[in-house]
């Protein structure tokens, strides 16, 4: 990867990638296929009357039907045919990437079963995966579907649990452990018995008279003796002498 045009350096981001997700648990094949089956069951809910609604559309809205030109010029006869059949196979295999690739590019790996299942689809490259990525994995689970869903079962053979589609888009499956810690702890947690209420210091008679009278003290002490030394009193008049004893 260029970081510049004048000095190409190379950019490590796989190994970077690949530090951030160690040690991250991987989504079990349970998961996986109940996931799988439950998005399977929502896409041919949809695609069912979608199908019923575009044959109606080509043929009595639109009114073509398989033959659409037929010209002979001699011994030269040519036909030109509307294959209304590969017309819904390709319509199907459109709607299956859109279904598939929207979602895991919009919610960055998640589809409803995969959102229901608690797993996640991560890309090896990025933090987000790409709208390339998202189209690679929505194809190539046609790649798995082969030779009897043998893409499907080297799950168990190869390293990091990789089928053939996550192999194509450079995907890992593993487990939504933001959203399971979340849900942990908002789980209320019934076995913890209920602890008495404590005392409030305000609910205490002294601390209510302390609080009323703030001179007052739970614990009087005697008033501190004065340690002054006493001085003598200054008299601004000397007392009179003492009168003198009367002659005989």
């Amino acid at each position: 990867m260029f970081t510049s045009r004048g000095n190409p350096t190379f950019d490590p981001h796989r190994s970077a990638r690949a530090g951030a997700l160690s040690g991250i648990p991987l989504a079990t094949f349970r998961h996986r296929a109940i996931a799988m089956l439950i998005d399977v069951v929502l896409v041919a809910s949809v695609w069912l009357p979608a199908k019923m609604g575009l044959q109606y559309l080509l043929q009595q809205k639109l009114q073509i039907h398989e033959e659409i030109y037929h010209s002979t010029n001699g011994h030269t006869t040519t036909d030109v045919k509307f294959d209304i059949e590969r017309t819904l196979e390709l319509a199907s295999t459109v709607w299956l990437v859109v279904y598939f690739g929207f979602f895991i590019r919009v919610t960055n790996g998640l589809t409803p079963g995969k959102r229901l299942m608690r797993i996640r689809v991560v890309s090896l490259e990025h933090e987000r995966i790409s709208s390339w990525q998202a189209i690679e994995r929505a194809l190539g689970y046609g790649a798995s579907a082969l030779e009897g869903g043998f893409g499907f079962i080297q799950y168990f053979l190869y390293k990091n649990h990789t089928c053939v589609h996550d192999r194509i888009a450079e995907t890992i499956v593993v487990k939504d452990v933001k959203r399971q810690a979340f849900a942990a702890h908002e789980k209320p947690d019934h076995k913890r018995p209920n602890s008495p209420p404590s005392e409030s210091p305000a609910a205490s008679p002294t601390a209510a008279s302390a609080a009323s009278n703030p001179t007052h003290s739970p614990h009087p002490t005697s008033p501190a003796p004065d340690r002054r030394v006493p001085q003598e009193t200054a008299h601004p008049h000397p007392p009179p002498p003492p009168p003198a004893p009367a002659e005989e």
